[in-house]
Formats: structure tokens, sequence, C-alpha cells
């Protein structure tokens, strides 16, 4: 490269073709090393993290760069009404009033199909085992916090996961205590659910509201709240056959890939048998924000949970002074 730029400077100060023509080959020469480098450097960073799927799609975007979402290229201006308005003030309030509509708009739309799939998806068991809360020791809070990645956005706390991650021995103890009490008296912190909301531009006109999706940042110490009662359910669940055999999606040694296995099998033993299958797909609009969370109460005590993790779960899903029924 430094002969490159040599050559360049030497062609640019006599103008002779024939210094031009040696400046051109040795920076396609250039060229094509680079190439090759960068294919052989790929290649080997592909096979060594072929096994780390973390590794391996940070080295697939780094071959395959992509534009990510500019989460603060959103308009200033914005139509409310009829009306074009620039102050932020406004604009903030009206966001708010859309992002928490919108759920209980598409609730009403997709209501059949909702109580549908939750009727059809009743829990099918004579009693299940009564589920309680474990203690959280300290190394289980101390394990949790070093998995914390340093990069994450910072919630309305305003307490980096750095700093968590560096203060886990000073911090482990009294957290672990804190993480108890909530189990026992089944509360969860109020100031945990707090997030702050920043609207994400998607497509289409920059001015409407419907073109952008909330981002939500938690604090991050409600993840460790999380992950420790998450561990304990599932355990549940799993140990007593509470979770159906054909669910695949965000659950322990299954995935997606298994349910396509699965379906396309028995689709190759219906066609030896000369038979036909059919199939139904349905893709919810906004899913997770059209999920009920007085269903989700309801079906609690069918999977044995009452009494302090009862009253826990119901804290971790609804705001204080919010509706039950909502």
């Amino acid at each position: 490269m430094n002969t490159r730029d040599k050559l360049l400077r030497k062609a640019q100060r006599s103008k002779l073709p024939r210094d031009w023509n040696e400046y051109r080959r040795k920076r396609n020469f250039v060229k094509n090393e680079l190439i090759r480098s960068k294919r052989s450097y790929f290649r080997t960073k592909l096979q060594e993290n072929r096994f780390k799927p973390d590794s391996l799609w940070k080295t697939i975007k780094e071959i395959f760069p992509y534009k990510s979402l500019n989460y603060k290229a959103s308009a200033k201006t914005f139509k409310i009404g009829e009306k074009l308005v620039n102050d932020k003030k406004t604009i903030n309030e009206e966001f708010c009033k859309f992002f928490s509509s919108i759920a209980l708009k598409l609730k009403e739309t997709a209501l059949p199909l909702t109580n549908f799939a939750w009727k059809f998806g009743k829990l099918r068991v004579n009693k299940a085992p009564r589920f309680r809360f474990q203690t959280v020791t300290e190394q289980d809070i101390l394990k949790q916090l070093r998995k914390l990645k340093r990069k994450c956005a910072t919630g309305l706390d305003n307490i980096p996961t750095c700093y968590l991650k560096d203060t886990a021995y000073v911090i482990a103890k009294p957290l672990t205590f804190i993480i108890n009490l909530s189990l026992k008296t089944g509360m969860f912190p109020n100031d945990l659910k707090m997030a702050r909301i920043t609207p994400a531009y998607k497509s289409g006109a920059k001015d409407s509201f419907d073109n952008y999706r909330p981002i939500s940042i938690l604090p991050a110490l409600s993840k460790i709240f999380e992950k420790c009662v998450h561990k304990q359910l599932m355990d549940h669940l799993e140990n007593n056959h509470l979770i159906s055999d054909r669910q695949f999606g965000v659950r322990r040694n299954h995935s997606t890939e298994q349910a396509t296995a699965i379906f396309t099998d028995q689709i190759r033993k219906n066609m030896d048998k000369g038979q036909l299958t059919g199939a139904v797909f349905i893709d919810m609009s906004k899913a997770f924000d059209t999920i009920s969370h007085a269903s989700i109460i309801n079906k609690l005590p069918s999977y044995g949970i009452s009494g302090a993790e009862y009253q826990w779960l119901i804290s971790y899903l609804l705001v204080e002074n919010s509706k039950y029924l909502s």
C-alpha cells in the first residue's frame, strides 16, 4: 500500500502514461490482495465461532453490515388531527396516548380470536402440585450480575449495567435480601416496572404516529428479579409436565426448528398413506401487547400457583392502581 501511494504521487508529478499505468497495476494488485485477505479472515472467524451463536452472528453482521434503526430519526413535526405540531411536550404526550391505547384497540379487533385461543389452550390437568418460591442464594445473584451485558441501555434509575457488574461482590448480599423479601411478601417493586420509552421509526411517513414502535428500557435490576423467578417457575412447569409437548417457542432445549421438523415429518407420513394435510397459520399483530393479563392471572391456580407466589405474579403484571381486569 505504501508503494501504491508512492507511485500515485510520482504519476501526479510526472503526468506520464507510463507512471500512471504502473500505479494502476499496483492499485489493482493491492485491491485484490485486500479482498483475498478479508475472505480468509472471515472464513477463519466463521469456522472458529460455528458453535458460538452470539459470536457467529456478530461476524455475519460484520461481513454483511446493515443500516441499523436510528431511534432518534423521528420527524420534528407531527400531524395531530388536522394540524401539524412541532412542540416537543405535545408530541411526547401524543406518543404516550398512542402507545398506551394501541393495545386496547387491537384487543377489541382480535377479541374473538384471542378468546378462542385461551379457551382452546385451557390446561387439562386434575391438580397441579403446589408451586413455592425457593430462597435465592447470594451465589445465584452474583451469577446473574456477572451475566449482565455492559453495553445495555440504562433505564429510569440511571444505573448502568457496567456499575452493577463492577460492584457485584458488594451489592450481591443486600440485593439477595431484597429479592427474597420481595418473593416472601408477594410484592414486585413498582419502580422496577417503570420503563424509558423511545419511539423507533419503522417505515412510511415520519410525521405519522402509526409508523413508530415503542422501545421500552427497564432498569437492569428488574432483570435480576425476573431471571430468579423465571428459573424457578420454568423448573416447576417442566418437572411437572405442565407445558404442552407441542410448545417450542421461548423454551429451554426447544426451538422452532423442532416444530418445523415435526410438522414436515407429519406431512410426509400422511403422503405415504395417500392422505392430504391441512394447516392453519395464524399471525396476530402485536400478539404480546394483546395478551390479557386477567386471563393469565385466572389460569395461575391451574398450575399450582397460589399464596405469596400468586400475589407476586399479580404484582409483577399489574401496575399499582391499575384495574385488575384490564
